[in-house]
């Protein structure tokens, strides 16, 4: 549908205003995130709309409408944050360590090579010199 500036003005103060009021309404409990994607949704529709309609607006008008749907996706990101903050990363405690009765790992052999420590056969042993060809 086209608008005339006089139209879409009126359209989107009121629109603007409507969804400032609903964002200011939103208070803490389980429904918030579902709220404040409500405002938001209307917000998109409106620059939406606003997208459609800017041809037929001064270019100061433009300026002026892109700025209050930005600061109205920027308050709705705001509030979000206040009444729902993310959840800080920590890392949590570990359990104690198992007790020290467990029976430790026993060391590599350092002598030859064993199918155990996957060396291939015929390969030198691990921490073996190596011998240089004549």
């Amino acid at each position: 549908k086209e608008f005339t500036k006089e139209d879409f003005f009126a359209i989107f103060r009121a629109e603007h205003a409507a969804i400032r009021d609903a964002v200011a309404g939103v208070s803490a409990g389980d429904g918030v995130g579902d709220e404040l994607d409500a405002a938001l949704r209307r917000t998109q529709s409106l620059e939406e709309t606003f997208t459609r309609t800017a041809h037929i607006l001064p270019a100061y008008d433009v300026q002026q409408y892109r700025a209050q749907c930005k600061e109205l996706a920027a308050s709705i990101a705001a509030r979000r944050e206040e009444l729902a903050p993310r959840k800080k990363f920590s890392f949590k405690k570990r359990a104690p360590a198992a007790t020290a009765s467990a029976p430790a790992a026993s060391p590599p052999s350092v002598g030859g090579s064993s199918a155990a420590d996957g060396a291939p056969e015929g390969a030198p042993a691990a921490g073996a010199p190596l011998g240089l060809c004549a």
